[in-house]
Parts: structure tokens; sequence; C-alpha cells
């Protein structure tokens, strides 16, 4: 990676940006980012099978969140404002991987922060509270980035939604407890003889399976909200890593980087699967969601690429060709 790449949407040619413990799950998905189209794809029983990514299925799937109309209706420009803290965001995750890889942050990430968005001060706070979260809870990081998909049967075959998980890791926190324990006997009063009782309070590190997704935040609030698309996109990981690796009692949490003017702050956002008023879990509406999303047709990528030779000669035959997305694929993995 360098200055200039750091911002542009990059494909991955490997299921994990980075897996230092070796796993290989029995798919292996990469994604494509090719002239603006982006997609997920891989080669199963010898057949190109192409998914969307996660986000996109539950935007498609649950439409629009009041928030985000609230959000767009209270800011005229924002579509170039969702841009910057896109990108922002982007740019966040590029030095959040660094940490995790217990590595230094690359100067030119942290002059990216300053020149295209005026926010280096701000950027190095917020890298210092990442880094202050990795070491609080003792992370060990299982993989960065990596892709897994779940099918998802139809008619005609399988429609396909992955996830590229940000951090899948183990970490360790304080659990506290408190256990009521015998403390000898009453010498005088009504209760003389009987038994004397005492709360005592424990504090235990507890290690944990966990995947762990950053958001950013642009705005440098003291304060982060996180809503039921995160939670769906956290539980829709869970289910493939339990499913492609074998691996069970899996946490989720958002982190987030918090303005700060004393010491590094975070928001470290635990997300469980509960039940609503008629008894049904927040998975089972996001799988519900899903299934009709893929019966409607709104989560499988389709699409042609046109690629036009950079030499443009007057005798040559053919100056371009079209590619669909299936094409594209192939072509990546038999240069792999």
């Amino acid at each position: 990676m360098n200055k200039q790449d750091a911002l542009i949407p990059q494909s991955q040619t490997d299921w994990a940006e980075y897996n230092p413990t070796g796993l290989k799950p029995t798919i292996l998905w990469r994604r494509m980012n090719h002239q603006g189209h982006r997609y997920y794809y891989a080669e199963q029983d010898g057949e190109i099978v192409i998914a969307c990514g996660i986000t996109t299925a539950i935007d498609r799937a649950f439409g629009e969140s009041k928030f985000l109309r609230e959000w767009k209706d209270s800011r005229p420009n924002w579509k170039e404002q969702l841009s910057l803290m896109a990108d922002y965001g982007t740019l966040c995750h590029i030095g959040f991987g660094f940490l995790c890889k217990k590595e230094t942050i690359p100067s030119y990430i942290i002059e990216i922060a300053d020149e295209k968005f005026h926010k280096k001060e701000q950027f190095k706070k917020d890298m210092t509270s990442l880094k202050k979260f990795l070491k609080d809870y003792e992370v060990e990081v299982i993989f960065l980035e990596g892709i897994l998909g779940s099918h998802y049967p139809t008619p005609y075959g399988k429609a396909w939604i992955c996830s590229a998980i940000d951090c899948f890791c183990k970490l360790s926190y304080k659990e506290k407890s408190t256990e009521t324990v015998e403390d000898g006997e009453y010498v005088r009063g009504d209760k003389k003889g009987q038994k004397k009782y005492k709360d005592v309070k424990t504090e235990e590190r507890r290690e944990v399976y966990a995947i762990v997704d950053l958001k950013s935040n642009y705005d440098h609030k003291d304060e982060k909200q996180f809503f039921e698309s995160h939670k769906y996109q956290l539980l829709f990981g869970k289910r493939i890593i339990e499913e492609h690796l074998g691996i069970q009692d899996i946490k989720m949490f958002n982190i987030s980087p918090l303005g700060w003017n004393k010491e590094p702050k975070y928001e470290f956002k635990e997300h469980l699967d509960k039940e609503n008023r008629f008894g049904f879990t927040d998975n089972q509406r996001l799988e519900a969601r899903l299934n009709l999303a893929v019966m409607e047709g709104l989560v499988t990528p389709s699409g042609e690429f046109m690629e036009i030779n950079d030499k443009i000669d007057f005798e040559s035959e053919i100056d371009y060709r079209i590619l669909n997305y299936e094409d594209k694929a192939r072509e990546v993995l038999m240069q792999l």
C-alpha cells in the first residue's frame, strides 16, 4: 500500500487480509473492486459463484433507517459529507489494522488525515484510543478482514451473501462477581448463635472469542451511538464463523474511538441476540429479511465490464472487450 492508493477501494485476492494463525475455510472468498464494481467471488466445485456484501444485503432487506433519513434531511450537502466520513472510516480501519498487527502506523497515513480531512490531531487521538483498547483487552488477533459467506437456496441454485469481518480475535476482560459467604456467628442479640453472611466481590480475567467491528467517529464526539444494522452485521459474521470455522460461543462488539482531552477514550459496545415481544430473536428477524431479499432478487450481483485497450491502434481489429462478473472473477483466479 502507498499514499496514493490508500483510500482507493482495493480488490482482495486472499480470503483474509491478515491471517497469523493460518486458518483456511472450505470456500476461499475474494473481493473484487474493478471500475466501480464491487462484489465477492469464489470457486466451488469448478464453478464461479458471486455474492454481495452483508451491508448491501441489510440495506436492501430493511430499507433506509429513519436515523439515516433524519441525518440526510438535516444536511443539504449530505452526499459530500457521507463520502468524506466513509473515507475517514477507511483510513481509521487502515490505522487500526497496523495496530492489530502490533506495527507502527506509517507517517503517510497520518499525512492523509491532515491533507484530506484536516484531522491530523483527531486521527492521532483516535489511533491512541484504539491502541488503548487493544492493550486493555489483551486482544489476540485471529484474522483481519476475513471474508466468509453463507448460501440461501433458491429454486434455481444458491444465492450467496458475504461479510468481510473487521477483526476476529480472542480478548480478555475483567469480570466482576459477588458471592455470599459465611462470616462467623452472631454473638449477641436476637440472632445470637446464628450464622452471619457477607457479600464478597471478586474480579477475574475472562478470555472469549469475539468479533470486533470498528466504527469511526468523524465528528470526534464524546459518545457514540450504534444502530440495529450494526448488530445485524455482527450477527451475520458470528453465524458464518460458526458455520465455516466451527468456533462457538462468540461475543459481538462494536468499537469506536471517542473525543478526549486528557486520556484516550473509546466506546466498546457488546451486542446481544435479544428476543422481541413476540418471541423472535434478532437473528431470526435478520434471516427472515435476508431470505425475502433473496426471493425478490435484491442481493445477487450481476453486471458487465467494458475494458478498452490503453493503446488504440488504427490497424487493430479489437480495441475493447466485455466481460461479465463471473468471467472477470475466473480470469483473476487463473492468475493467482
